[in-house]
């Protein structure tokens, strides 16, 4: 390949960067238990089976989204909106459309934004020539969408958590669990709508809350460890999460790491001296234990052997200002767990970032070039992504290899 502009400063680093030979590194050992979808595009499909089912919801939703619609199309009462509040309803186009078209119907309903768009719409009306150019009729009350909106909002926090650029892997089942709980304590008028959302909640993600995969990667985020698991596992409940107990959530990360599982060689070693000294004694020593007069002597002390796992969970979590990857970056002394969270941390919770990339492929990948090999293609994506790290904007990349 060539650049396209001749004397590009950066044309020599650009090959050599597209000339790199691809790794030979094979992760097809990384078994996973079951093939998970966009963690993201299920929260949506959970609101939308709810509000089929909710048709007084879907119908208030509707209107809203339908005043949000006409103030896009029509850049005249937007414009008018914008110098009366100083605030526009037009989605921003940076965003996703869940976000985009959220974030209006929430600004929508501030109070001194709703009363000033009413009057707005009764004007439209009132200068309208026909029915087309006719805004929409708007019967829903403000304190109605308040309460749905509030049901509404832990959804595009979860989405939003899920789809960022930094480690989210291990995120699924915290923000699931605390998902749902919110829903449990947030008081509404729109009980059957708000079931309903914890009933989808519970049929599409009850299934991927015990995947060893997503508990291993939970308690290896530093952050988190066993902090979502309670003490006991309630069942019997089908309209809320049900996530397995600590003692579970132990018992199957012990039994995944195992084979890496190893016991400190400090204390190996010194176990065996001890043995060894022992067992040279014991032939030449009385055994004071069988005498009740030394009975009240305490035993002597035993070396506890600490695998990887339990000097992990030992240690305090991480608070928020530290980074995951810097852990384990640096986390030597848990060489398997390291190898471990290497591999599972780096995988994304949600397919936001990979869609991202879509329209910088659709501007590499033109008629003209439509014969550019995949991993061309891919290079230079990655190329891409890598000078933005330099400049010091965000990147999609969650710093781990």
């Amino acid at each position: 390949m060539c650049s396209s502009q001749r004397g590009d400063p950066n044309e020599e680093e650009m090959l050599a960067f597209l000339d790199d030979q691809m790794p030979t590194e094979d992760f097809s050992e990384i078994q996973f238990g079951t093939r998970v979808g966009c963690i993201a595009n299920m929260l949506q499909l959970v609101i939308k089976e709810a509000l089929k089912n909710s048709r007084v919801v879907e119908n208030l939703l509707s209107q809203v989204h339908n005043v949000v619609a006409f103030f896009h199309r029509s850049a005249y009462w937007n414009e008018v909106l914008l110098k009366e509040c100083g605030m526009s309803l037009t989605p921003s186009p940076d965003s996703g459309h869940w976000n985009s078209t959220f974030v209006s119907m929430r600004r929508m309903v501030l109070e001194a934004v709703w009363g000033l768009v009413m009057t707005l719409l009764s004007q439209a009306r009132i200068e309208a020539k026909d029915s087309s150019s006719s805004p929409p009729m708007v019967r829903a009350k403000r304190e109605q969408v308040v309460d749905i909106i509030g049901l509404l909002e832990p959804f595009e926090e979860a989405i939003q958590v899920l789809q960022s650029d930094a480690v989210t892997f291990s995120l699924i089942i915290p923000s699931l669990i605390g998902l749902d709980r919110t829903l449990e304590t947030l008081p509404t008028n729109y009980s059957h709508f708000s079931k309903g959302l914890r009933s989808g909640l519970h049929t599409h993600f009850q299934p991927l809350i015990p995947q060893r995969d997503l508990i291993l990667v939970t308690v290896l985020d530093p952050h988190i460890k066993l902090q979502p698991f309670d003490n006991a596992r309630q069942e019997g409940d089908t309209s809320t999460l049900a996530a397995p107990s600590k003692f579970q959530v132990r018992t199957l990360v012990e039994a995944s790491v195992t084979d890496m599982d190893s016991w400190n060689p400090l204390v190996k070693q010194k176990e065996s001296e001890d043995s060894h000294e022992a067992s040279s004694s014991n032939s030449c020593s009385v055994k004071l234990k069988r005498k009740s007069i030394f009975g009240f002597l305490q035993p002597a002390a035993k070396t506890m052997k600490l695998s990887e796992l339990d000097q992990y969970l030992s240690e305090p979590v991480l608070n928020g200002d530290c980074s995951t990857q810097v852990f384990w970056r640096d986390a030597s002394r848990f060489p398997q767990l390291q190898s471990t969270a290497r591999r599972l941390l780096a995988v994304p919770a949600t397919s936001g970032g990979f869609d991202r990339l879509f329209p910088m492929a659709s501007c590499i990948v033109r008629a003209k070039r439509s014969r550019l090999p995949p991993h061309t293609t891919e290079r230079l994506l990655l190329y891409r992504e890598s000078l933005k790290g330099k400049d010091g904007k965000t990147s999609n990349s969650n710093g781990f290899t």
